[in-house]
């Protein structure tokens, strides 16, 4: 984490200041320690709320802040756990297995564009109501384009009554078909 393991003598600095009767629980101050590139590293502890009794239950803080002050990292440490906060120019994630989002409520909020790409097969699932909504041109590309639970159904009785039952003729047929509407 910080170079040189000094992340490993600032801790223990903190809890030789408390032993030793610096400052009470309740009125920690930050301690900070510089990084490279500007950067500092700093321990805060921060209060809950007003009263005597949140004030004793402080939270504690870890911050990466640049050298302009702007916060880059935070970890809250929380009776319920921690909660992790980043902000910078681009955030990369690479897994050589899996990444995992698991959460009752996940928001993804892009200013300009997004996109989810997949080499190999992808999914949407949704066991409730799945909704998609533009203010522009919605695109669907594919050999086949299903809209409806009924259009399996209906492609297999065009099927029939058209091709004898030969399901993959009449989707082919369905594909050449495509170029000629006009959109």
């Amino acid at each position: 984490m910080a170079r040189g393991g000094q992340l490993e003598k600032i801790v223990p600095a903190l809890d030789q200041r408390e032993a030793a009767g610096a400052q009470p629980e309740t009125e920690r101050t930050s301690v900070v320690h510089p990084l490279g590139h500007g950067r500092s590293l700093a321990l805060v502890p921060e209060r809950r709320g007003d009263s005597a009794a949140e004030a004793a239950e402080a939270i504690e803080v870890i911050e990466i802040r640049a050298e302009s002050g702007t916060l880059e990292l935070r970890i809250r440490i929380t009776d319920t756990g921690p909660v992790l906060e980043m902000q910078g120019i681009r955030l990369a994630l690479a897994a050589t297995e899996s990444i995992e989002m698991k959460a009752p409520r996940v928001v993804v909020e892009a200013g300009e564009s997004l996109t989810l790409a997949s080499r190999g097969e992808a999914q949407l699932l949704a066991q409730d109501r799945l909704q998609v909504r533009t203010s522009e041109y919605l695109g669907l590309d594919g050999k086949l384009v299903g809209l409806r639970s009924e259009e399996r159904t209906i492609v297999r009785e065009m099927a029939e009554r058209e091709f004898g039952g030969d399901v993959e003729r009449c989707l082919q047929w369905l594909a050449e078909q495509a170029p000629a509407v006009d959109w």
